[in-house]
């Protein structure tokens, strides 16, 4: 497997991109790098967007890095941004984004951190969200390779959530009409073929307590959680920046008509029932690599099964590549992957623990030769 280095964005990569943009320092991060802001547009509406709180989720700011080039060369042509004051975080974790670590520095994964606030990180964080009180937000993430559309196979390019308010509280008609805009502006971009359902699912809503989203939306902020997921084989994942850039332009522009035009929108169907949308649900099980009926030899001895492979990026001494890691072995005839070999022979030169789940794969390059 080619190393995919595009998918591992530097801090100093971003300070690069910032240079001729209108930024500034929110804080600094555990280990003292900066935490930047960076601005567009000029309305009364605040947008307040964020991405890599994991650091080895790094699509949502490639998506974000071409679409703030394109508002800052053309803004005229972006109505929305007369409209919306937009405010974006684009590594809410450099510390975590330089040693591509889903956790900060401190092992924190930031986003179950808003409510106790351990890290300097979700600290900043709260201060800017205290600060500038927007009125919509953006949580931008990255997907596992292991989601599909439906449990089809097909991988799904985006999933969508709409974070719940804790169900235990009666929250009034201002958080409902929240989640109404949102599902408005989505249902508008499906109308109008602006956002595709082959390649995108309805993600799980289910009530996490202490994450980011719920914790926004509980403030009375209308929140998106965006999840940019990947193409059959496309490990760089360019064709997910491009759908997740896509869809971030048009949801902006969906969402500075609502105002007006939610008034005479007849909505009499539940806000939490996924047949709303047409879309298919977000569907795990899915591996990257599976083997059918593979002829494995260890210890001098030949047998089949099924192996269920995954790739890991991995970044050590400078370098980046996508590690592939055994999942499960066994019978996997329910399971799905993203490239399917059958009967592949491969020897595997073991004496002790032949098996071991998120080992890297000790026969790898007999299946990239087999595989051409």
């Amino acid at each position: 497997m080619e190393a995919h280095t595009e998918l591992y964005i530097s801090p100093e990569i971003v300070e690069v991109w910032l240079k001729d943009k209108d930024y500034k320092v929110l804080a600094y991060s555990f280990l003292d790098r900066p935490i930047y802001t960076v601005q567009w547009g000029c309305g009364t509406t605040k947008v307040l967007i964020w991405s890599q709180m994991h650091g080895n989720e790094s699509t949502g700011l490639r998506a974000m890095m071409q679409l703030g080039d394109m508002w800052s060369k053309s803004p005229k042509d972006h109505p929305f941004l007369q409209e919306f004051t937009i405010v974006y975080i684009p590594q809410l974790n450099p510390d975590g984004a330089s040693a591509w670590t889903r956790e900060n520095a401190q092992g924190i994964d930031l986003n179950r951190d808003l409510r106790s606030l351990h890290s300097p990180e979700m600290r900043a964080f709260i201060h800017l969200l205290e600060e500038l009180s927007p009125s919509y937000a953006l949580n931008l993430h990255d997907q596992r390779s292991t989601f599909s559309v439906g449990g089809s196979g097909e991988g799904a390019a985006l999933a969508l959530a709409i974070p719940q308010c804790d169900p235990g509280k009666n929250w009034g008609n201002e958080h409902f009409n929240n989640r109404r805009k949102i599902r408005y502006a989505i249902l508008q971009m499906l109308i109008k073929g602006n956002v595709s359902r082959s390649t995108t699912t309805y993600f799980d809503e289910s009530y996490y307590p202490t994450a980011v989203g719920e914790f926004v939306q509980e403030l009375g902020v209308a929140t998106l959680l965006v999840e940019s997921g990947q193409f059959k084989d496309d490990w760089s994942r360019r064709k997910s920046v491009l759908s997740t850039a896509e869809f971030i332009n048009n949801y902006l522009l969906e969402l500075s008509n609502v105002e007006s035009a939610l008034a005479d929108w007849k909505d009499n169907l539940s806000l939490d029932t996924p047949q709303v949308w047409g879309l298919e649900p977000n569907t795990p099980g899915m591996c990257d690599v599976l083997l059918r009926n593979a002829r494995i030899r260890t210890f001098q001895k030949e047998w089949k099964v099924d192996v269920a492979i995954n790739f890991i990026g991995k970044y050590d001494s400078g370098h980046f590549r996508l590690q592939p890691v055994l999942e499960e072995l066994g019978d996997l005839s329910r399971r799905k992957g993203r490239t399917e070999y059958e009967r592949i022979s491969v020897d595997w030169d073991v004496v002790e623990k032949p098996y071991q789940k998120g080992m890297e794969v000790p026969f790898w390059k007999q299946i990239e030769a087999y595989c051409g």
